[in-house]
């Protein structure tokens, strides 16, 4: 598998490979990486190089905009959602419970942490957030 922040020595067969094999949470961290690439000052980047750093990040951003980037799934078939969500767990405890989410306490949970699910798409969220 090629990494898409080695673009400038890939060829264009090995970054439209590399693009294919992007997943949900993958895409946003490398987005991140060739949005500041393109947007680097003129004695740390060429412009030929800044130039095929935004040609790239517009093709991932095309293909994440199309959904053709697949989301990462678990060898079960749930799906992952390794998302950072800059929130605290009280928010969770608004906008989740409002959304027909249940909260799943165990001894063991920290004050910070929280496990909500949801008995009707059949799917569990857990937030490790330190507020």
């Amino acid at each position: 598998m090629h990494d898409l922040r080695d673009y400038k020595t890939l060829t264009a067969r090995q970054i439209t490979t590399a693009i294919g094999q992007l997943n949900h949470n993958t895409a946003p961290k490398i987005m991140t990486h060739l949005g500041l690439r393109a947007r680097q000052p003129q004695p740390l980047g060429n412009g030929r190089s800044r130039a095929k750093a935004l040609k790239l990040l517009r093709r991932v951003k095309k293909a994440h905009k199309a959904g053709r980037i697949p989301f990462e799934l678990t060898v079960t078939g749930c799906r992952i959602d390794r998302g950072s969500h800059q929130a605290d767990r009280y928010y969770y405890d608004r906008t989740l419970l409002a959304q027909g989410w249940q909260q799943y306490d165990t001894e063991e949970d920290a004050w910070y942490y929280g496990i909500w699910i949801n008995t009707e798409k059949l799917e569990t969220f857990e937030s490790p957030l330190l507020s």
